[in-house]
């Protein structure tokens, strides 16, 4: 059985998939102003921010920028994407770990391409991961246990990612806390993928640890700047190249959310909304979406 401190990892970074899907050739946009990937829609009752979240980051990340924890000290409501504490409850856990399985004796050798299988074999030996414990996963599962073991390898942590730090932070603070979604639906965002997406993604990954090197840090990079064009213009090439997932995990939510997020504007309390980064910018992004309706966002 694989071991739970991968299992933990894997838990707490469910949108970690989007992310790898938006690493790509880099871009050569020069970089904007400094400013920071937080938007706020201001009216004369109250304030809603919308926060760009990175779900792993390094400790040299903090202290945020100062706009960005201004947001969180105006805001009296803090809505995330999902319930962090709820995800890391054991019996969801064990739940999730059962999801990824072949549970009919079928194995991961079987459903994969020979040569996806050896590339997996090889990259979970270089993470000194025994290849023998991921026989029985699902490729959607190995695929999101490799991303998240690159990058704590680089000092990335699940542990430090933005939304983590303010759902931490909220729920000392005791502000209230509200969620988009429920750690069922997250779940069936990626038990329900057809077993095709579900190599094309694990091919994805594979090809893209290859390169991250140079490539997550510069995606860090122009998040930490506020560069929102270049993180469009990698989001647009994620587009291109995996149109079915791009719709699932970006489009479809997005608009779910529109709604939510609109309630709260013009009501008597100020709301910061963390979403990933990959959710609010580009045509589909929930910034452009939103002014497309007539509302003004200024970044921050």
């Amino acid at each position: 059985m694989i071991c739970s401190k991968i299992i933990k990892k894997f838990f707490t970074c469910f949108s970690l998939f989007v992310l790898f899907a938006l690493l790509s050739l880099i871009v050569t946009v020069p970089l904007e102003a400094k400013k920071s990937c937080l938007w706020e829609i201001k009216t004369d009752k109250n304030s809603v921010y919308l926060l760009g979240a990175l779900h792993l980051m390094k400790k040299e990340a903090y202290p945020l920028n100062r706009a960005i924890e201004n947001a969180y000290d105006n805001s009296e409501i803090i809505i995330l994407e999902t319930d962090l504490d709820a995800m890391n409850e054991p019996a969801f856990q064990k739940k999730m770990m059962s999801a990824g399985m072949y549970l009919d004796g079928n194995t991961l050798s079987r459903n994969l391409p020979e040569k996806t299988y050896l590339l997996l074999r090889k990259r979970l030996k270089e993470l000194n991961l025994p290849v023998e414990n991921f026989e029985y996963f699902k490729p959607w599962f190995c695929a999101t246990v490799i991303s998240i073991s690159e990058l704590k390898k680089r000092g990335f942590d699940p542990a430090l990612g933005i939304d983590t730090y303010f759902f931490s932070k909220a729920k000392q603070d005791s502000k209230k806390r509200l969620f988009f979604e429920t750690r069922e639906f997250q779940l069936t965002l990626f038990t329900a993928m057809e077993e095709l997406n579900q190599t094309l993604f694990l091919e994805q990954t594979l090809k893209d640890v290859e390169i991250i090197d140079t490539m997550f840090p510069k995606m860090v990079k122009c998040w930490e700047n506020g560069d929102s064009k270049n993180l469009a213009l990698i989001i647009n090439k994620s587009l291109m190249e995996y149109p079915a997932i791009y719709e699932r995990f970006i489009m479809k939510r997005n608009n779910n959310w529109l709604p939510i997020i609109e309630s709260f504007i013009g009501q008597d309390e100020n709301v910061l909304i963390i979403v990933g980064t990959g959710h609010l910018v580009g045509g589909e992004g929930v910034v452009e979406l939103l002014r497309n309706k007539g509302y003004k966002l200024k970044q921050q």
